[in-house]
Parts: C-alpha cells; sequence; structure tokens
C-alpha cells in the first residue's frame, strides 16, 4: 500500500528525490506518533557564580560541540587538538573570569567608605544564613 503511494503521480512529478522520501518518512512518523520536533540549542544555562556570564556559556558551548564532533568522528587526531585547545581555552576563561571577580570583590570591601556599602561585600561570600 505504502509502495503504490511512492509510486503515485507525486513520486513522478516531484523534482528533488531525496526531499520527497524525507516528508514521506516524516509523515509515516507522524502519523505513526514516533516523531518529535528536535530540541532548540541555546546557550543559557551553566553556573549560578556571578562570575559566569554570556561569553563563559558560549565558550563551554563551543567546547561541547567540538567534543561531540570529535566523537562522532571516531576521536581521530585533528578533531582530538581541536577539542583540547578549545577545552584549554574554556578552562583558563573560567580562572580568568574568576580572578577578575575576586579582585573587584576585594576592591570593593578595601574601598568601602561605610559599613553598609562593607557589609553588602562581605556578603556575597558569606552565603544564606540560616535562623532556626
Amino acid at each position: 500500500m505504502i509502495s503504490q503511494k511512492l509510486l503515485s503521480s507525486e513520486a513522478a512529478t516531484s523534482d528533488d528525490p531525496y526531499r520527497f522520501i524525507r516528508e514521506k518518512i516524516k509523515e509515516c512518523a507522524v502519523a505513526l506518533g514516533m516523531y518529535r520536533p528536535a530540541k532548540v540549542l541555546t546557550v543559557e544555562g551553566g553556573s549560578h557564580k556571578p562570575w559566569y556570564d554570556h561569553e563563559c556559556r558560549s565558550s563551554k558551548y563551543e567546547m561541547n560541540r567540538a567534543l561531540r564532533k570529535l566523537k562522532q568522528r571516531g576521536f581521530k587526531q585533528p578533531f582530538l587538538g581541536s577539542y583540547v585547545t578549545k577545552r584549554n581555552l574554556y578552562r583558563s576563561l573560567k580562572k580568568k573570569k574568576e580572578i577578575a571577580h575576586h579582585a573587584r570583590s576585594r576592591e570593593t570591601m578595601s574601598s568601602s567608605r561605610n559599613s553598609k556599602d562593607f557589609w553588602a561585600a562581605v556578603r556575597q561570600f558569606r552565603g544564606p544564613t540560616k535562623r532556626g
């Protein structure tokens, strides 16, 4: 039955057989409940650290993309080198951002003129209070 539909006039008038077959496979998958749309990849998410920004997220995304490509290609040498380079860039970027954040925090505490600003800077390091 399906083969008769494929051989019908639709297949004869289709100028791109690959697209035609792909559409028919998708139609069958939707009809059988086997089709789910692809997830949209975003660069959001990541960490709760205040210094972890969009640049860190995009660097991590690039690193993971290189890792996926490395796995797909069977751990071949050029892909391994690319992944290692991106991993090292991501790690150094994280370390640089964290050091810069702590330097800014120290500067804020040392340059505070009143107690309110000083304790606001100290609270960043202390975490939530536990009152019981």
